[in-house]
C-alpha cells in the first residue's frame, strides 16, 4: 500500500510504503486538466519519500504513481 500525507500540502508531499518490495516509484502530479506538473522517480528505500510542492499553485491535483506491476491514482490539496 501506497500511502501520501501532507494532504492539504504546502511545500511538500510525503509518499510511504508498507511493502518493502517497492523499491522505486514513478509520480506524476497532474493539474485538474489532466496536465503534468510534475514528474518524479523516487526512491522508495528512504521512507518517506519527499515530493517537493513549493512551486506549484494551490488547487486540487491528481497524483499518478507508477510502479512495476501496479498504476494508482490519488487526490491531493495543495494549499498556499
Amino acid at each position: 500500500m501506497i500511502t501520501i500525507f501532507q494532504d492539504p500540502a504546502m511545500n511538500e508531499l510525503h509518499v510511504s510504503s508498507e511493502n518493502k518490495d517497492i523499491r522505486t516509484i514513478e509520480l506524476e502530479l497532474l493539474n485538474s486538466l489532466g496536465q503534468q506538473v510534475i514528474k518524479s522517480k523516487m526512491n522508495m528505500d528512504i521512507s518517506p519519500a519527499v515530493l517537493n510542492t513549493q512551486n506549484v499553485p494551490g488547487g486540487i491535483y491528481r497524483v499518478r504513481i507508477r510502479c512495476s506491476n501496479f498504476l494508482i491514482y490519488k487526490k491531493v490539496i495543495i494549499t498556499k
